[in-house]
Protein backbone atom coordinates (compact mmCIF):
# COMPACT_ATOMS: atom_id res chain seq x y z
CA UNK A 1 0.00 0.00 0.00
CA UNK A 2 1.31 3.44 -0.61
CA UNK A 3 -0.02 6.98 0.33
CA UNK A 4 1.02 10.20 -0.08
CA UNK A 5 1.47 12.60 3.38
CA UNK A 6 2.80 15.67 1.07
CA UNK A 7 -0.42 17.27 1.36
CA UNK A 8 -0.63 17.85 4.96
CA UNK A 9 -0.46 21.68 4.91
CA UNK A 10 -3.04 22.12 2.68
CA UNK A 11 -5.50 19.30 3.90
CA UNK A 12 -6.26 17.88 0.75
CA UNK A 13 -6.69 14.28 -0.65
CA UNK A 14 -4.68 11.73 -0.89
CA UNK A 15 -4.61 8.44 -2.72
CA UNK A 16 -3.77 4.70 -0.57
CA UNK A 17 -2.77 2.70 -4.11
CA UNK A 18 -1.91 -0.99 -4.23
CA UNK A 19 2.43 -0.52 -5.06
CA UNK A 20 1.18 -3.97 -7.55
CA UNK A 21 -1.36 -2.99 -9.72
CA UNK A 22 -1.28 0.83 -9.12
CA UNK A 23 -4.89 0.46 -8.25
CA UNK A 24 -6.63 3.36 -6.09
CA UNK A 25 -7.95 1.76 -2.82
CA UNK A 26 -9.00 4.78 -0.40
CA UNK A 27 -8.58 8.27 -0.20
CA UNK A 28 -7.38 10.41 3.04
CA UNK A 29 -8.97 13.61 3.45
CA UNK A 30 -6.84 15.14 5.81
CA UNK A 31 -7.93 18.80 7.45
CA UNK A 32 -5.12 20.74 9.43
CA UNK A 33 -6.67 24.04 9.55
CA UNK A 34 -8.85 22.53 12.53
CA UNK A 35 -8.53 22.56 16.22
CA UNK A 36 -7.58 19.23 16.25
CA UNK A 37 -6.36 16.81 13.28
CA UNK A 38 -9.24 15.40 11.37
CA UNK A 39 -8.53 12.72 8.86
CA UNK A 40 -10.97 10.88 7.36
CA UNK A 41 -10.65 7.30 4.89
CA UNK A 42 -12.63 7.35 1.54
CA UNK A 43 -13.46 5.00 -0.34
CA UNK A 44 -12.13 5.07 -4.10
CA UNK A 45 -15.02 6.65 -5.41
CA UNK A 46 -15.06 9.60 -2.59
CA UNK A 47 -17.48 7.98 0.00
CA UNK A 48 -16.60 8.28 3.33
CA UNK A 49 -15.89 4.52 5.44
CA UNK A 50 -14.10 5.95 8.84
CA UNK A 51 -12.47 9.52 10.31
CA UNK A 52 -9.71 10.00 13.07
CA UNK A 53 -9.91 12.41 15.51
CA UNK A 54 -7.08 12.97 17.91
CA UNK A 55 -8.62 13.32 21.42
CA UNK A 56 -7.78 17.12 23.28
CA UNK A 57 -4.55 16.66 25.01
CA UNK A 58 -4.34 13.22 24.98
CA UNK A 59 -2.30 10.79 22.70
CA UNK A 60 -5.74 8.38 22.05
CA UNK A 61 -7.44 8.77 18.92
CA UNK A 62 -11.06 8.42 18.16
CA UNK A 63 -11.75 6.38 14.93
CA UNK A 64 -15.82 7.16 13.75
CA UNK A 65 -17.87 4.98 11.51
CA UNK A 66 -18.41 7.32 7.99
CA UNK A 67 -17.48 11.46 7.43
CA UNK A 68 -18.30 12.58 10.92
CA UNK A 69 -18.54 12.34 14.57
CA UNK A 70 -21.83 10.55 14.84
CA UNK A 71 -20.69 6.89 15.61
CA UNK A 72 -17.94 6.02 17.47
CA UNK A 73 -16.72 2.75 16.43
CA UNK A 74 -13.22 2.67 19.19
CA UNK A 75 -10.64 4.60 20.56
CA UNK A 76 -6.70 4.06 19.97
CA UNK A 77 -5.37 3.99 23.37
CA UNK A 78 -1.76 4.60 23.50
CA UNK A 79 0.77 3.04 26.05
CA UNK A 80 4.44 3.75 24.42
CA UNK A 81 8.23 3.66 26.18
CA UNK A 82 11.04 5.09 24.22
CA UNK A 83 10.96 2.69 21.24
CA UNK A 84 8.03 0.82 21.51
CA UNK A 85 4.48 1.47 20.65
CA UNK A 86 1.73 -0.67 22.08
CA UNK A 87 -1.58 0.45 21.64
CA UNK A 88 -5.23 -1.09 22.35
CA UNK A 89 -8.11 -0.92 20.70
CA UNK A 90 -11.71 -1.97 22.16
CA UNK A 91 -14.16 -2.81 19.11
CA UNK A 92 -17.28 -4.60 18.62
CA UNK A 93 -17.75 -7.10 16.70
CA UNK A 94 -20.14 -6.27 13.49
CA UNK A 95 -20.77 -10.23 13.19
CA UNK A 96 -21.15 -11.45 16.71
CA UNK A 97 -21.73 -8.51 18.21
CA UNK A 98 -18.95 -9.04 20.95
CA UNK A 99 -16.71 -6.86 22.63
CA UNK A 100 -12.96 -7.55 21.48
CA UNK A 101 -9.63 -6.36 22.19
CA UNK A 102 -7.15 -5.56 19.49
CA UNK A 103 -3.35 -4.88 20.25
CA UNK A 104 -0.85 -2.89 18.32
CA UNK A 105 2.59 -3.72 18.87
CA UNK A 106 5.55 -2.58 17.69
CA UNK A 107 9.26 -1.22 16.83
CA UNK A 108 9.56 3.16 16.22
CA UNK A 109 12.99 2.17 15.17
CA UNK A 110 12.69 -0.25 12.77
CA UNK A 111 9.15 0.70 12.14
CA UNK A 112 6.94 -2.48 12.16
CA UNK A 113 3.92 -3.03 13.89
CA UNK A 114 1.93 -5.78 14.13
CA UNK A 115 -1.91 -6.70 14.71
CA UNK A 116 -3.42 -8.63 17.33
CA UNK A 117 -6.70 -10.34 18.00
CA UNK A 118 -5.99 -10.72 22.13
CA UNK A 119 -3.24 -10.09 23.74
CA UNK A 120 0.00 -10.77 22.07
CA UNK A 121 1.88 -11.97 25.14
CA UNK A 122 -0.80 -14.88 25.72
CA UNK A 123 -1.33 -16.28 22.31
CA UNK A 124 -2.99 -13.53 20.78
CA UNK A 125 -4.30 -14.03 16.76
CA UNK A 126 -1.95 -11.80 14.38
CA UNK A 127 -4.35 -10.01 12.19
CA UNK A 128 -2.20 -7.77 9.72
CA UNK A 129 1.20 -6.54 9.62
CA UNK A 130 3.10 -2.93 8.85
CA UNK A 131 6.26 -1.87 7.78
CA UNK A 132 6.18 2.20 6.93
CA UNK A 133 9.04 2.11 4.89
CA UNK A 134 11.95 4.47 5.39
CA UNK A 135 14.71 5.85 2.46
CA UNK A 136 17.04 2.40 2.02
CA UNK A 137 15.13 0.03 2.94
CA UNK A 138 13.41 -1.01 -0.17
CA UNK A 139 12.69 2.76 -1.31
CA UNK A 140 13.15 6.30 -1.46
CA UNK A 141 9.37 7.04 -0.90
CA UNK A 142 9.04 7.99 3.00
CA UNK A 143 5.18 7.85 2.53
CA UNK A 144 4.99 3.86 1.50
CA UNK A 145 3.78 1.34 3.85
CA UNK A 146 4.12 -2.93 3.54
CA UNK A 147 0.31 -4.10 4.61
CA UNK A 148 0.34 -7.92 4.93
CA UNK A 149 -3.68 -8.44 6.00
CA UNK A 150 -4.70 -11.61 7.31
CA UNK A 151 -7.95 -13.09 5.59
CA UNK A 152 -11.34 -12.27 6.25
CA UNK A 153 -9.98 -9.07 8.26
CA UNK A 154 -11.20 -4.94 7.58
CA UNK A 155 -8.67 -3.66 5.31
CA UNK A 156 -10.43 -0.10 5.52
CA UNK A 157 -9.75 -0.67 9.43
CA UNK A 158 -6.11 -1.69 9.22
CA UNK A 159 -5.80 1.61 6.75
CA UNK A 160 -7.25 3.17 9.66
CA UNK A 161 -4.64 1.79 11.54
CA UNK A 162 -1.51 2.83 9.55
CA UNK A 163 -3.12 6.87 9.87
CA UNK A 164 -3.09 6.49 13.19
CA UNK A 165 0.69 5.24 13.83
CA UNK A 166 1.52 7.82 11.60
CA UNK A 167 -0.30 10.57 13.61
CA UNK A 168 1.67 8.96 16.34
CA UNK A 169 5.44 8.70 14.69
CA UNK A 170 5.07 12.18 13.20
CA UNK A 171 3.73 13.47 16.42
CA UNK A 172 7.12 11.57 18.11
CA UNK A 173 9.05 12.97 15.72
CA UNK A 174 8.03 16.53 16.26
CA UNK A 175 8.63 16.04 20.08
CA UNK A 176 12.29 15.05 19.31
CA UNK A 177 13.09 18.14 17.07
CA UNK A 178 11.40 20.09 19.57
CA UNK A 179 13.74 18.54 22.32
CA UNK A 180 16.37 18.82 20.26
CA UNK A 181 16.10 22.47 19.56
CA UNK A 182 15.10 23.57 23.09
CA UNK A 183 18.87 22.25 24.52
CA UNK A 184 20.93 23.12 21.87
Amino acid sequence: MKTKWFSKLFGTRSPVTNTDSGEKLFEWDRKFFTLLEINTLLTADGNPILNLREKFLSDDVNMHEGGKADHRMCVVRSKFAILRLKLEVDIKDTLSRENRKIYIKGNRRYNKFALFLGDPDKNGIPLARITKLTAGLLTFDPNEYLVEIAPNFDTAFTIGVCGVIDQILTRYVNELESTRIAHS
